[in-house]
């Protein structure tokens, strides 16, 4: 009997494993932060039986949904860790969460019996959750949407506004945007609202953004004691957290009370900012590679350098540098950007997910759109040509390699040859967003009006996609703002629309 679980990897290999021994997969899906998946593997995944019955009858197949986000992004199941079985051509079967040995080893010979019976696609039992398929899946409705002839008018910002303040709490701040379980801070909002109360009087906009601000630093996600925030809370009130800590959600974060203090000039946001700062250098940053780790979870710290979330701190880094002057902020930030550009950038491949020994061979429009925005801020910072450079070099890449007829890009390589249901590519909202924007301030600083034609374009196209998601609108919002900003300084822009 074997003694441990020989996982496969994810790829191409694996699933014609699963065709070739006629065995479905059982694909683990888990994260270096996730403290019931390390629960799981100490317990479940040790117990002698469980994997007995995985190696003789499954692919056993470990994912790790840092490594690998667009495949947790088509697989999860609402929660991690997520235990997902699928055909041998990647179609799902059957998913659960954490399991203990006894309930697992229930789950492996529920499967192993609905599969001889040749059911391909399982329907769930009552009460039993489906996998948590986005919205690309579903691409013909998500098309068919008609185009508003109104789509990029003042009025559709107005419109994001009322569904943010749908979501707001007004209790405890924050918003409610997937569950109401728990209470997760959303930067992209925060981002939405500084901009939205800039450039209008609104009382409401400016409590709902304070509020929110002032509730995380006094609440138990914020570490007071370390500096940084904790990935989320299980109490509404803020209490509750967590313990892991994420690049991604600081680097944002960072930046929300950056502006924040920028705007306002109020110490309470200045303390938060530094603190925030002092953590993710002290504890996140590896100076032997100039690059910030992903995460944290007690002690353990995992040093894997992502491109996306270190494009995001090199942002955050270089407002620090504007907002504080300290110059250890700007040489930061310029060393990651060195480090993954030698070690990631990939001619006629872009930036490629993370480094580990060399590049890794995922590329995600994440990264590059990431990258194009760190790259510029680096270009505002220094008026160095050579980062701008850079930025439209990433910026040929994605127009040729992700973006999809309808307009917009898709989160993966259109040419690449993927398993499963990665053969799709999704709409990464979010980041078409924050590439609109990014289009537009760059026509506002280098005069290019090109650069504002891509952004309206690209807005069109989304206008369709946004639904009432906060997050969504927010990032959408925040793209319409700057639309208008240089509107007020293009007079012929009209002309654009």
């Amino acid at each position: 009997m074997p003694c441990s679980i020989n996982w496969f990897p994810w790829g191409n290999d694996t699933f014609e494993q699963a065709s070739v021994q006629k065995k479905p997969i059982m694909m683990y899906l888990t994260a270096p932060w996730c403290g019931w998946c390390a629960v799981m593997e100490d317990t479940t995944y040790q117990d002698p039986q469980v994997i007995h019955i995985i190696e003789r009858n499954f692919i056993p197949m470990k994912v790790n949904v840092d490594q690998y986000p667009h495949v947790a992004d088509r697989y999860h199941y609402g929660g991690y860790p997520s235990i997902v079985f699928l055909s041998g051509e990647g179609h799902i079967l059957k998913g659960e969460n954490y399991l203990p040995g006894e309930q697992m080893k229930s789950l492996l010979e529920e499967v192993l019996h609905d599969v001889s019976k040749r059911k391909r696609v399982l329907a769930p039992r009552n009460g039993e959750k489906q996998a948590n398929l986005p919205a690309g899946f579903n691409k013909e409705n998500m098309l068919s949407k008609k185009m508003d002839k109104d789509c990029l008018s003042l009025g559709q910002i107005d419109h994001v506004m009322e569904i943010i303040k749908k979501a707001y709490d007004h209790e405890f701040g924050g918003f409610v945007v997937y569950s109401a379980e728990a209470k997760f801070p959303f930067p992209e909002i925060n981002d939405f609202l500084i901009s939205y109360t800039e450039k209008n009087f609104c009382p409401e906009a400016e409590t709902m953004l304070t509020h929110t601000l002032d509730v995380m630093s006094t609440g138990e996600i914020y570490d007071r004691e370390k500096g940084g925030f904790f990935r989320l809370c299980e109490g509404q009130n803020w209490t509750l957290p967590h313990g892991e800590k994420l690049l991604e959600s600081n680097a944002g974060l960072l930046r929300n009370y950056l502006l924040a203090f920028n705007r306002w000039g109020e110490e309470r946001y200045e303390r938060v900012a530094q603190d925030t700062l002092r953590y993710l250098i002290d504890h996140l940053f590896d100076p032997g590679v100039h690059a910030f780790g992903g995460s944290q979870i007690g002690h353990e710290v995992d040093f894997s350098p992502f491109a996306n979330w270190n494009g995001m701190m090199v942002s955050s880094l270089l407002l620090a540098y504007r907002v504080f002057g300290e110059k250890k902020y700007l040489e930061i930030a310029l060393a990651v950007l060195h480090s993954f550009w030698a070690k990631c950038y990939r001619l006629g491949r872009g930036m490629s997910h993370f480094f580990f020994q060399g590049p890794s061979e995922v590329e995600l429009f994440s990264d590059q759109v990431k990258f194009i925005c760190a790259l510029w801020e680096a270009y505002n910072c220094t008026r160095q040509i050579d980062y701008l450079e850079k930025a439209q070099l990433l910026m040929k890449h994605v127009y040729k390699n992700y973006r999809l007829p309808e307009g917009y890009f898709g989160d993966i390589p259109l040419a690449s040859a993927n398993p499963g249901y990665l053969d799709i590519p999704l709409v990464p909202f979010v980041e078409n967003a924050e590439l609109a924007t990014v289009f537009l301030n760059m026509a506002c600083v280098l005069g290019d009006r090109s650069y504002a034609q891509k952004a309206t374009r690209l807005l069109k196209s989304l206008h369709g996609l946004r639904d009432s998601n906060p997050v969504f609108a927010a990032k959408y919002g925040l793209g319409l703002l700057e639309r208008e900003n240089y509107r007020s300084q293009n007079q012929t822009f009209h002309t654009l629309q």
